[in-house]
C-alpha cells in the first residue's frame, strides 16, 4: 500500500460511471412503471466462491502526485482548471476490482466484486478518508460483481450484477454498515451498468441482460418499484454516468468488446435524450464524478489497454477536455466522493489493485 504525505483541499463532487452517442439526433423517450417483484430474504450461508478470470499481475503505483499541466493543443472545450491526484493510505485494502461504489457522506462503500483470485465476492468495505483505513461493512446476500450501487434514506442498494451463473436481477439492500438482503427484482437482468443516485432516488444506466445492451434509463428510491425515465440512444455495457440538475450525462461504453466515444446526455424532466460531442477517444470502464459545474470522467479502458486519463466535461459547451493524468493507470474501480474529494478505491491496472486513488480539484 503507498501511503501520501500530501494535503488534499476540498471541493464538492458527486460520483458517476461510462458511456455515449456521437449521433446528434433527439429521441422522445416515454415514461412508464414497471413494477418489479418483491422477494425479501434471510441472508443465505456465505457460498463457495467459482473463480470468474485468472489473477493478472500488478504494476506497481507510482507515489507522487499528478497536476494538471495546461490543455493539450488540439482537445475540445475551453481552458480548464488544475486539479491533483494522488494515492492515499487505504490500509487494510485488499485487492479488488469491479466492485459497486457509493458514497454513505463521510466514507466510500464498495460492495461485491472480484477478489485477487478473480472470485465474486459478498463483502461489502468502507474506505474511511479521516483514518486512511479500509474495514469490513457489512456482507450481501448474493455475491456478485459488476453491479451498481447507491446509498439512499440511509440504506446501501446493490442493483444486479454478475455471478458465476450469469447475470442478475436481484436487488440487495440493507442499512449503511449492516448486512444486505435480497428486497426485489429488477424489470430484467442487468450486469455491467452503472447506478447514480439523483436526491432520494437511484439511477439505473446501461449494461446488458447476457445478450442485449439495455436501452432503459430506470429510476427507483426503495428497489422494489421502477419507472422509465428515459432511454439512450445506443445501449453500452461499462459506462460512466453523472448527473448535473435534471440531466443525466453517459460517456463512453463498450458494445461487442469496443469502447465507444459517444456522448448522451437524458433531460430527465423531458424524457428525451441528445448526442453531444464525442469524447477526445473510445473510452469504457471508467468513472465519472461531478464537480461543481463540471463533471470528471477518471481513467477506464481504450482499445483494451487501461489508461491514465482525467478528463472533464463542461455541460455548458457540452465539450470534453483532456486534462491530465491519474499517478497511474486503472479501470474498474469503486467510486465515491467525501468533503468534496472523489475517491476510487481497488480497480485493475489490468491486474487487480489494493489501492485509493484520491483526486481533488
Amino acid at each position: 500500500m503507498t501511503r501520501s504525505r500530501r494535503g488534499r483541499r476540498r471541493a464538492a463532487l458527486v460520483l458517476v460511471g461510462l458511456v455515449g452517442c456521437s449521433s446528434s439526433s433527439q429521441v422522445s423517450a416515454p415514461t412508464t412503471v414497471v413494477a418489479a417483484s418483491t422477494s425479501t430474504s434471510i441472508a443465505a450461508p456465505l457460498p463457495t466462491l467459482v473463480p470468474v478470470a485468472p489473477t493478472e499481475t500488478t504494476a506497481p503505483v507510482p507515489a507522487e502526485a499528478t497536476t494538471a499541466p495546461p490543455a493539450a493543443a488540439g482537445t475540445t472545450g475551453s481552458a480548464v482548471p488544475a486539479y491533483e491526484a494522488h494515492v492515499v493510505d487505504g490500509t487494510g485494502m485488499s485487492k479488488l476490482s469491479r466492485a459497486a461504489g457509493a458514497s454513505d457522506g463521510t466514507g466510500v462503500l464498495a460492495a461485491g466484486g472480484l477478489d485477487a483470485a478473480g472470485n465474486s465476492v459478498r463483502s461489502i468495505l468502507r474506505f474511511d478518508p479521516a483514518t486512511g483505513a479500509v474495514t469490513p461493512a457489512g456482507r450481501l446476500e448474493t455475491a456478485v460483481h459488476d453491479a451498481g450501487a447507491a446509498v439512499l434514506n440511509g440504506k446501501l442498494f446493490v442493483f444486479g450484477g454478475g455471478t458465476a451463473k450469469g447475470e442478475q436481477s436481484i436487488v440487495q439492500a440493507g442499512p449503511v454498515g449492516g448486512d444486505a438482503v435480497v428486497v426485489g427484482d429488477l424489470p430484467v437482468k442487468r450486469s455491467d451498468h452503472v447506478v447514480v443516485a439523483d436526491g432520494t432516488r437511484a439511477l439505473i444506466v446501461g449494461g446488458f441482460d447476457g445478450t442485449t445492451p439495455s436501452l432503459d434509463v430506470l429510476a427507483t428510491t426503495d428497489g422494489v418499484t421502477f419507472e422509465v425515465v428515459g432511454h439512450l440512444l445506443t445501449g453500452l455495457r461499462y459506462p460512466a454516468a453523472a448527473v448535473i440538475g435534471a440531466k443525466l450525462y453517459v460517456f463512453g461504453g463498450e458494445l461487442s468488446k469496443q469502447a465507444h466515444d459517444d456522448v448522451q446526455v437524458v433531460d430527465l424532466a423531458a424524457g428525451t435524450t441528445t448526442a453531444l460531442a464525442p469524447l477526445p477517444a473510445p473510452r469504457s470502464q471508467a468513472s465519472a464524478v461531478t464537480l461543481g459545474d463540471a463533471i470528471y470522467v477518471l481513467g477506464g479502458r481504450t482499445a483494451g489497454t487501461v489508461v491514465d486519463s482525467v478528463l472533464r466535461f463542461d455541460p455548458a459547451t457540452g465539450t470534453t477536455s483532456v486534462l491530465g493524468a491519474l499517478p497511474g493507470p486503472i479501470s474498474d474501480t469503486a467510486a465515491g466522493v467525501v468533503g468534496g474529494i472523489a475517491y476510487l478505491v481497488g480497480g485493475e491496472r489490468p491486474g487487480r489493485v489494493a489501492t485509493v486513488v484520491a483526486v481533488t480539484p
